[in-house]
């Protein structure tokens, strides 16, 4: 099970999620094990009994609202109970805030709180993408990668049989190329999704040859960083 920390979501996505931090920096490290998104609904209410405590949990107008026609202590109550179910992030949107009353529990108890100024639409769809991206299934295996008549074929057999060669007579026939020798599959929205997972860049390495820089030879254009498979 791939496990990324709360801290490399918000360096890695702060600018394009339009995020902030609220609590301390030290909630950073905070681990995300799952690529599913909750609102918490009912559970402001006080029912936990189906409440998905492992997702990052989006709280919007209606969350950060409801919050506030609460006493305070009730609110409090509320919220300790969520946190204590060891949710790993709370990202609020519109840029609403929270009371310091519920920030200070959230540094108490070490759950970080993350604040954006994104819809609360805009803020599931772009973090979907991101952590569909980040959880995908994956997998490496020898062999080459190309786009042909805009089709992703992945060309497969035992080292030595010439899947570099044939690849470069069709990228000398205008195709494209997407990786050599090492492949990385991910599995993202029922499609596979393959790139180079070395740091070839351009290069390709031909038996008897050596190594080809296709960009250079053909043009930028016959290189391309990913492509869905289509073939096999």
């Amino acid at each position: 099970m791939k496990v990324i920390t709360i801290r490399e979501l918000f360096e890695t996505k702060k600018k394009d999620l339009a995020l902030s931090l609220v609590t301390e920096p030290e909630t950073l490290n905070k681990k995300l094990s799952s690529q599913f998104i909750n609102r918490p609904g009912l559970a402001l209410a006080g029912y936990l009994d189906v409440f998905f405590s492992d997702c990052l949990q989006v709280f919007g107008e209606v969350e950060v609202r409801y919050l506030q026609t609460l006493p305070e202590e009730l609110m409090l109550e509320r919220m300790r109970r969520i946190f204590q179910m060891d949710i790993p992030c709370i990202i609020i949107t519109k840029g609403l805030t929270f009371p310091p009353s519920i920030e200070y529990l959230a540094n108490d108890l070490n759950i970080p709180i993350l604040s954006s100024r994104l819809s609360t639409a805009q803020l599931i769809q772009l973090l979907n993408r991101y952590l569909l991206d980040v959880f995908a299934l994956e997998k490496t295996i020898h062999a080459t990668l190309v786009e042909v008549f805009s089709l992703g074929i992945l060309l497969t057999g035992k080292s030595g049989i010439g899947k570099s060669e044939c690849a470069l007579d069709l990228i000398h026939r205008g195709h494209s190329l997407v990786g050599d020798d090492l492949i990385t599959i991910r599995l993202i929205d029922d499609k596979l999704i393959g790139k180079s997972s070395r740091d070839l860049g351009s290069f390709m390495e031909i038996r008897g040859v050596g190594f080809v820089n296709v960009e250079r030879m053909f043009g930028i254009e016959r290189v391309r960083k990913q492509k869905e498979i289509d073939l096999q």
